[in-house]
């Protein structure tokens, strides 16, 4: 039985590290017997140690238990979805270059219908060094249009998408509006100063706001405002605000918070009175931010909305 200060020794050793060289025990942190000198040991120096060594511990080289959990849960619906969110993805985003080799990894097990595959090319490119390149650019040609516009955005934000390529996908009329590859191309197209393309993103937005079955195409395009906010995308987020898809309107709310102007007045209005609990305070938060008054009723709501207006259109 190890006496407390040779236990503490122990820990020191086996806490920093070297279970294999300092031949550590597993059950080292197992209960003392009764009436040993370690059983009467301040708490401190009896604390429970783990039972087993991370990998890490042994092989430095070995793949983070973090990095590899969130990596299960980028798998799992329950865990990573668009209600919830996901917070694997933030977790491998602060690993950075660390977590590239497994998420790549990850990305070439998928097919090209698997569900999580559009998270993980978005994330390949944020995180990934001049080898993700190689990797993401095959998905910007295939036939499956969730996965084919998540390489296209991956492409873009690593400032290596083409303009050849953006052209050939904002031509692409299969689905209209509805397609993502398209409204990427078009939206990128128009941060490079194309205002046709420009104009056709919003004429997309506009229509997509007036179709109940396209949230999941609209929530893509508001995300894509939201990402970069070029003033025409304004007009259509009134015709969103009130689209019957609670996560749509939340997308219109989140676009909204990141910079409020006086030109989302209409979309604010529908919001302070949304259905939805949480909406409503939001949209609530961000008028009396905005406005400086406080009121329960949207009646009262909108001549504040019309003196913030005309304030922001006053001389100075």
């Amino acid at each position: 039985m190890l006496t407390a200060t040779r236990v503490t020794a122990a820990t020191a050793a086996c806490v920093g590290g070297m279970w294999l060289a300092q031949g550590c025990q597993r059950d080292v942190g197992v209960a003392p017997s009764a009436g040993s000198e370690a059983a009467t040991a301040p708490h401190w120096q009896t604390a429970a140690l783990p039972q087993a060594p991370s990998p890490t511990d042994a092989d430095p080289d070995a793949p983070d238990v973090g990095i590899m959990a969130a990596l299960a849960d980028l798998r799992q619906r329950t865990r990573c979805n668009d209600v919830s969110g996901c917070p694997a993805e933030g977790v491998l985003r602060g690993y950075g270059f660390r977590a590239a080799d497994e998420v790549a990894a990850l990305v070439r097990l998928a097919g090209p219908r698997t569900p999580w595959l559009p998270r993980a090319l978005i994330l390949l490119g944020e995180i990934g060094d001049g080898r993700a390149e190689a990797m993401i650019r095959p998905f910007a040609d295939v036939d499956e249009d969730s996965v084919r516009a998540a390489a296209l955005l991956a492409l873009i934000r690593r400032g290596v998408a083409e303009e050849t390529l953006l052209r050939r996908d904002a031509a692409l009329m299969t689905a209209a509006a509805t397609s993502r590859a398209r409204l990427t191309a078009r939206w990128a197209l128009g941060q490079r100063g194309d205002s046709a393309a420009q104009a056709a993103f919003v004429a997309d937005l506009r229509e997509l706001s007036a179709q109940m079955v396209a949230a999941d195409s609209l929530r893509w395009a508001l995300a894509l405002c939201i990402e970069h906010q070029p003033p025409s995308c304004t007009p259509a987020l009134a015709a969103a605000a009130s689209h019957p898809s609670y996560l749509v309107r939340r997308e219109v709310m989140r676009l909204i918070e990141q910079r409020p102007r006086p030109e989302h007045g209409p979309a604010l209005l529908l919001l302070v009175g949304d259905p939805t609990a949480a909406l409503r305070r939001d949209a609530e938060v961000v008028l009396r931010s905005v406005t400086g008054e406080r009121h329960s009723e949207i009646a009262l709501w909108r001549p504040a909305v019309a003196r913030w207006q005309a304030a922001a259109k006053a001389p100075n």
